[in-house]
């Protein structure tokens, strides 16, 4: 073969090979620069996307920070939100960051309830608008929930030490009081201003105490000590309440009930022959008190109520279960006069707001009006015996503490004297227990009980 030829073909072949290579090269630039934008392009939507939802996200604290100033903030409507002295603020248009238009739209759900969405809209080139948005609800956590005593619940208990009975409770402010029947301790103090209550007091005292009332800095404390039927103790600060003074009632009867009234304290007593059961005591110096007056019936009497001068008393009398004292400013008993309750079941226990007073007789729960005090206005039979009953102030709801195993706290429409209603009951403590004591405090719309339970001597219960 010629090497002429050799040599022209060979110099054919490198320039195919030349043209391939160039070709080659050019589709590998094109892929390399395809690659190059698509990969900016996706990096650029992503950081977009994540911008925009963290503006978003944004867009819905903001908002929360605006309810959390007032929820009569969030009006219905389209806002955007900008700064203004540190705080945030609903502005008319929407707000924009670079190429970012965000845009809240508030909504109503339901009274203390809002719909928030927080939208994100932007451009991104070819490939047209894009938006991501968050959402919530917003309530309004500063409204005051609805409750009824129609359905009440227990808020919290709490474990005395030992095995006694707690039997009364009286609160004041932002405390409750409670009395066991004997036990270390026999008289503790409660702080319930929070839902759970803190035992931050307490003493032990000779004798059982048996009641409790609160007056100022005071608490005033029936016993069955022989030789001081009534204690003074100063509770100025809860965390130490001291022992103030001791009163001792003529015999040996037990005190069993108290009331307050100003200077005055009256308490009743069990049944004694030779000495009054009703002693009205001077209270003006808890370090020294002193009898004024008295009054016999030479039966127990249970416990006992006072409005103005006149002084109710509920009683064992089987003719006689309540009586109404009248006085000249606690210190001069002027006239007595008495009510025969239905059957021969001993009174035990009394309440009042004004000159209408409420009695508790085994499971029969009567009304009174004390300004004609000739016989019950009304009478409702409650489910359970009743061991103590207490009043709301405005005399419509009259929460009693009963032995019923499935409702031992019970709650009473009294609105109408005549036509007392079973509003509403709870079954709080477990196995066949008694709630021994009740007082409803105004302060909290609460009810601090004490019960026969070994674990739960303490109670607050509260409306549902």
């Amino acid at each position: 073969m010629p090497r002429e030829w050799l040599r022209t073909n060979q110099s054919g072949m490198s320039l195919v090979e030349a043209l391939l290579a160039v070709a080659l090269f050019g589709s590998m630039v094109t892929i390399v620069a395809g690659a190059l934008m698509f990969g900016r392009t996706a990096t650029a939507v992503g950081t977009n996307q994540e911008r925009a939802q963290l503006l978003a996200e944004e867009g819905i604290e903001a908002v929360r920070n605006i309810r959390d100033a007032s929820f009569a903030n969030l009006t219905d409507g389209t806002y955007g939100i900008a700064q203004s002295a540190n705080q945030w603020a609903l502005v008319a248009n929407q707000d924009v960051t670079d190429i970012f238009t965000r845009t809240i739209t508030i909504s109503t759900v339901s009274t203390n309830r809002k719909q928030v969405v927080s939208s994100v809209s932007w451009s991104q080139g070819p490939q047209g608008t894009k938006q991501t948005a968050a959402v919530t609800q917003m309530s309004n956590w500063t409204a005051t929930i609805s409750r009824s005593w129609a359905t009440p619940a227990i808020e919290a208990s709490n474990d005395l030490s030992g095995v006694n009975d707690a039997l009364k409770v009286a609160t004041q402010g932002n405390y409750a009081y409670v009395v066991r029947n004997d036990g270390t301790p026999d008289f503790a103090i409660y702080d319930i201003s929070a839902a759970t209550p803190v035992l931050v007091g307490s003493l032990s005292l000779t004798g059982a105490p048996t009641n409790v009332a609160v007056s100022g800095n005071y608490a005033y404390v029936t016993s069955t000590n022989d030789s001081g039927e009534l204690y003074s103790i100063n509770v100025s600060n809860p965390a130490a309440p001291s022992l103030t003074g001791t009163y001792n009632a003529a015999g040996t009867a037990d005190a069993k009930g108290i009331a307050i009234s100003g200077n005055y304290a009256c308490i009743v007593r069990s049944a004694n022959s030779s000495n009054d059961e009703m002693v009205v005591v001077n209270i003006s110096s808890p370090a020294s008190m002193t009898r004024t007056t008295g009054y016999s019936l030479n039966v127990s009497m249970n416990e006992v109520y006072i409005d103005g001068a006149d002084i109710y008393i509920a009683t064992d009398s089987d003719t006689q279960e309540v009586v109404k004292i009248s006085t000249v400013l606690l210190g001069l008993i002027s006239l007595a006069t008495s009510i025969n309750l239905p059957g021969t079941t001993n009174a035990t226990t009394i309440t009042g707001v004004g000159k209408y007073v409420f009695v508790g007789q085994g499971t029969s729960l009567h009304a009174i009006d004390g300004g004609l005090f000739t016989t019950t206005a009304g009478t409702l039979t409650l489910p359970g015996i009743i061991n103590d009953i207490d009043v709301n102030p405005g005399r419509t709801l009259l929460f009693a503490g009963t032995s019923n195993a499935s409702a031992e706290f019970q709650v009473v429409n009294v609105t109408s004297l005549t036509s007392m209603a079973l509003y509403g009951s709870a079954d709080i403590l477990t196995g066949a227990q008694n709630l021994n004591g009740v007082a409803y405090n105004a302060t909290r719309d609460r009810v601090p009980g004490a019960s026969s339970s070994d674990t739960q001597e303490f109670l607050v219960f509260m409306p549902n």
